[in-house]
């Protein structure tokens, strides 16, 4: 978290908007899909190994879209507001999904 907060400091101002949410995005969309697929294909040490400095990039790229993200909705409460409606809906539909997944999937539970 420290090293997002110096990272931010030094450098975001000067990266335009766009670019950091599509950056964030794809760096969290191609680590979300490698965490999931890398493990089947490496051995169990390396694997390990790989999946924990993936979800430090992964966690790293996501203080940073949160950054941008309050930083955007910051000055304005009407912003704020929805964004952290968006939030808490998105992890409602989240929990409900897994919720449906537990119940309807027998060797997950």
């Amino acid at each position: 978290m420290l090293f997002s907060q110096v990272l931010s400091i030094l450098f975001l101002e000067r990266i335009p908007i766009k670019l950091r949410l599509g950056l964030t995005f794809a760096v969290n969309t191609v680590f979300t899909a490698c965490i999931g697929v890398l493990p089947s294909l490496l051995q169990t040490s390396q694997a390990y190994l790989v999946v924990l400095g993936m979800c430090l990039v992964y966690g790293v790229s996501l203080a940073l879209l949160q950054l941008t993200l309050y930083g955007e909705a910051g000055p304005s409460m009407k912003n704020t507001t929805a964004f952290m409606v968006g939030n808490g809906l998105s992890s409602l539909l989240v929990n409900i999904l897994r919720i449906f997944v537990l119940i309807f999937i027998k060797d997950l539970a």
